[in-house]
């Protein structure tokens, strides 16, 4: 039924979107768009906006018309463990602190922070891989809703001005 949700939601978007993982019909393609094949994030070369976002997080960031969404897990700890690269031997992260599971918008032409909502609050019910973080899924929205899968915290829905519905 989840999977069903999430295909409904992706056919009710405008040009320009980008509303899943992946993209429109899942393709990984941005029609017409030119990608830039080289940026700096040190130094800015070609790079719109940033902003900072707290947490650690493996989904995607979304956009729907002017707004762009982005998931992510806070723990309460100050410095959180995560492995990247090809190494590690599948040992779980010691981080089943209270975290904090969000959603923050930004203005996309310009990275003003338009809303930010905590969908949930508590102790993680399943532990993380360490090469992983407790936010791995890609919202999915449409023109009235976003939908966030926060692993084992559940499935949560706001509107487009963050209200939790």
């Amino acid at each position: 039924m989840r999977w069903f949700l999430l295909l409904t939601l992706t056919g009710f978007i405008h040009a320009g979107d980008w509303p899943s993982f992946r993209g429109p019909d899942a393709s990984g393609v941005a029609d017409g768009k030119e990608v830039p094949v080289d940026f700096d994030g040190p130094s800015g070369k070609k790079i719109l906006w940033k902003a900072p976002v707290p947490g650690l997080a493996h989904a995607s960031p979304i956009v729907l018309g002017n707004r762009l969404i982005v998931a992510s897990a806070v723990s309460g700890q100050q410095e959180q463990q995560l492995k990247l690269g090809l190494y590690g031997s599948g040992e779980a992260a010691d981080d089943m602190d209270e975290q904090r599971w969000t959603l923050t918008c930004f203005d996309k032409t310009n990275g003003k922070q338009l809303w930010h909502t905590e969908v949930f609050r508590g102790k993680p019910r399943a532990k993380r891989h360490i090469k992983a973080t407790h936010c791995n899924a890609t919202p999915a929205g449409n023109d009235r809703y976003i939908v966030a899968m926060m692993g084992s915290e559940g499935l949560f829905c706001t509107d487009l001005d963050g209200k939790l519905l």
